[in-house]
């Protein structure tokens, strides 16, 4: 449904958004590893043009499935209000290289109208990326790394509108096609005994849910975030998986004081009546873990993070969590996780409206990771 192209896509929203700070003093939306209502702009620019403006800007990151991410990207935001402060329409191109030879090319829009009743976010995109596969199921072991590519042309899209209060509400849809090549000899992948291993067609359509009553999209001190996504993937228009995929999250945010703030995410992925692809399957999601490391139907995730000021535009965050898998529902006894614990430095670019550049480093069981991104980790 909601994958690592929209996450790069917020990405960059919000890294042009940033920019556009330094001149109009105005907030922007924090990054989001999915779309959704109170994830977009959100806040941005109470004095900003009904004609919008234009960036062009350079993009530099760090994962451990990237390496370093290189590249440029533009925004242009345009307001369908003359109220001024109605959240603006955004519409941003980029074009990302990494040291792990990937490519990612996209168009992410983010649009606002009608009062900003109505929201409707897509993201339009081409990614080919090189990684590795261990197998399917919590307990691969590591040696069993083969290496593919997957060249994936990608639409995906979300409507909603405000119901009430934080309340949204909407609909989905995810279309995506994958080709496969530069299988490992003698692997499971080549030998094709890996449902997917033969790329092909999704089709998805859901609806979504959110509540967002955070202080700030940024940088949280207080309130909830919570949001509940189905998609349904169907073999219709060429389709060629069938299976539901069930996303939910609940995340609160406490002040303490100070600029001191307690940060909690339970979330989780269920992927239930039928069978995905294994590149489409759920991961473990945690930092302190190569992302396509573990990859099974369902996952459930808990993370707590403190967060605090040091000095000036530096802070400081503290971090642990622990996520389990399964392949079936019955086999998510929580008796079996996987803990991650870590620590990062954060450095505000926002100026007032707390936006940070964040590096972490987490440790997991067997494996560890180093990230440099834009905003929080949840």
């Amino acid at each position: 449904m909601v994958r690592r192209s929209i996450g790069l896509a917020a990405y960059v929203l919000l890294l042009l958004i940033i920019a556009g700070d330094a001149d109009a003093q105005t907030p922007a939306p924090s990054e989001a590893a999915r779309i959704a209502p109170a994830d977009s702009a959100a806040n941005v620019a109470a004095d900003a043009p009904r004609g919008g403006w234009l960036y062009v800007l350079p993009v530099i990151a760090y994962s451990p499935e990237t390496k370093f991410v290189f590249g440029a990207s533009a925004g242009r935001y345009h307001r369908f209000s003359d109220d001024p402060e109605a959240r603006p329409t955004t519409f941003s191109p980029l074009a990302l290289v990494t040291t792990n030879s990937q490519i990612i090319l996209g168009m992410f829009t983010d649009a606002w109208w009608s009062e900003d009743r109505w929201h409707l976010a897509n993201n339009l995109g081409y990614s080919k990326f090189p990684t590795q596969f261990y197998g399917v199921g919590d307990d691969t072991p590591s040696d069993a790394e083969e290496d593919y590519t997957p060249r994936t042309a990608y639409f995906e899209l979300e409507s909603t509108r405000n119901v009430i209060g934080a309340l949204y509400l909407g609909g989905l849809l995810d279309a995506r096609y994958t080709r496969m090549s530069d299988f490992e000899a003698g692997g499971a992948l080549e030998d094709g005994t890996i449902l997917g291993s033969d790329g092909g067609a999704l089709w998805g359509f859901g609806a979504t849910a959110s509540w967002d009553s955070r202080d700030a999209v940024f940088f949280p001190t207080r309130g909830w975030y919570n949001r509940l996504a189905v998609a349904r993937y169907l073999d219709v228009l060429g389709g060629d998986y069938v299976y539901t995929l069930t996303e939910a999250s609940l995340a609160r945010y406490v002040s303490l004081g100070g600029g001191r703030v307690l940060a909690a995410s339970v979330s989780g992925e269920f992927i239930a009546g039928g069978a995905a692809p294994f590149y489409e399957l759920n991961r473990l999601g945690l930092r302190g873990y190569f992302e396509e490391r573990y990859l099974d139907n369902h996952v459930i995730r808990g993370q707590l993070e403190f967060r605090t000021p040091i000095w000036g535009p530096l802070g400081g965050a503290v971090f642990g969590g622990a996520g389990e898998m399964a392949s079936t529902l019955d086999r998510l006894r929580l008796d079996e996780t996987r803990p991650v614990v870590g620590f990062g430095l954060r450095y505000n670019v926002g100026g007032e409206e707390t936006a940070n550049i964040r590096l972490d480093y987490g440790w997991g069981d067997g494996d560890s990771g180093f990230y440099i991104t834009f905003g929080e980790a949840f």
